[in-house]
């Protein structure tokens, strides 16, 4: 449990006046219990409750808080050596306390699902993946006229496979039906249901012990459909994504000592460095697509394009860790950014970071960012 108090203050005739006091209070509790139930099974239960309460002296309708509690059970069996089935079950009860503005609103998510993992050759595998989820979003101040139900079906395959040791390739195909529910009449015109469809293919190569080349794309689709369009007019809309990513990472750890590719940590590597430097050069493309349907045709009405560059420094002197991580993006808009940063490891759990970042559209009229964190943990 944590408690901060926070003061702002106004500057009137040279002098600073107090105009407001915050005071906020946090409460995180956990619960893990792993069961084995004999030689092929495996239960998890999990349990967890966090509480955010903000507190304000004089702007009262500002004051708001989170209370979560999340139930999950897993249940693991293993049907042969490398084939297992997994089964996962979870109940969120979310509540948002906003009753100064009556907007108050609870969020009831129940999900479960079934998973198959098999493992055909070392460190080679598939899985198959299927999850069903109802979440329930209710708004007790608003009459409930707000309510509404979302249902989500999602079917998930993936495969990873290692080619000639030093070659990692991995696939993830999802689809996915979203049903949007609006309980009250007035609202049911928002009615629809969203198909999506993502494929995300990554390929990775180990050059030597410290080299990486890493390479990300993703191709999206999401299809929109209102029930009630002919009386509503609220018209279907197609959604398109196309992206792709590029990192070269040098790491004189070296890299393949901490990488986490299983296979590639066997492999034969040079004896760690303690004053490691660690360089990501990044190339980063990306176009998406709206529109919305007219008859039988969808017609674009909107399109973003984006491209960034970014090169990352890291430099390690034993408990102090310095980093340099400039970065320019461009297409629709600019965005220029340079991270300054720096770490010191009090002791094996406890840090103080600190950190400047100026970033803005341009040159000129930078946003100057700085921060300093003290993690203490005893």
């Amino acid at each position: 449990k944590t408690r901060q108090v926070t003061y702002a203050w106004n500057l009137i005739n040279s002098r600073y006046e107090q105009y407001d006091r915050q005071d906020r209070t946090s409460l995180n509790t956990n619960l893990n219990l792993d069961l084995p139930l004999g030689e092929t099974l495996r239960c998890q239960i999990a349990e967890s409750y966090n509480l955010m309460n903000y507190r304000h002296d004089k702007n009262r309708n500002r004051a708001n808080g989170d209370y979560n509690n999340l139930a999950q059970l897993n249940l693991m069996y293993d049907l042969t050596g490398n084939i297992t089935l997994n089964s996962i079950s979870s109940y969120n009860y979310y509540i948002k306390d906003l009753s100064y503005i009556n907007n108050t609103r609870i969020i009831d998510v129940r999900n479960t699902g079934l998973g198959l993992n098999w493992e055909y050759n070392p460190y080679d595998s598939l899985q198959a993946e299927y999850t069903i989820e109802l979440r329930r979003t209710v708004y007790p101040d608003s009459d409930h006229k707000l309510d509404n139900d979302y249902l989500t079906n999602a079917w998930r395959l993936g495969w990873i496979v290692f080619w000639k040791d030093r070659l990692r390739i991995a696939n993830r195909l999802l689809y996915q039906v979203k049903d949007e529910i609006f309980l009250d009449s007035w609202l049911s015109a928002n009615n629809n249901t969203l198909s999506s469809l993502l494929w995300q293919p990554e390929c990775d190569i180990l050059l030597g012990d410290s080299f990486q080349l890493h390479q990300e794309y993703q191709i999206r689709a999401d299809y929109d459909n209102y029930f009630f369009n002919e009386f509503s007019g609220i018209r279907d809309t197609f959604y398109r994504k196309i992206e792709a990513a590029y990192h070269l990472t040098y790491d004189s750890t070296p890299l393949a000592a901490k990488t986490d590719a299983p296979k590639w940590s066997l492999l034969p590597y040079r004896s760690r460095n303690l004053s490691a430097f660690r360089i990501d050069a990044g190339y980063a493309w990306e176009r998406n697509e709206t529109s919305a349907k007219d008859g039988d045709i969808y017609f674009i009405n909107g399109r973003y394009d984006r491209q960034t560059i970014s090169l990352l420094l890291q430099k390690q002197y034993g408990i102090l860790i310095g980093q340099l991580n400039p970065k320019y993006s461009w297409g629709n808009w600019k965005e220029y950014s340079l991270l300054l940063s720096s770490a010191w490891r009090l002791n094996r759990s406890s840090t103080l970071e600190i950190s400047l970042n100026p970033i803005g559209a341009d040159l000129d009229s930078l946003d100057w960012r700085a921060a300093c964190a003290l993690n203490l943990i005893f």
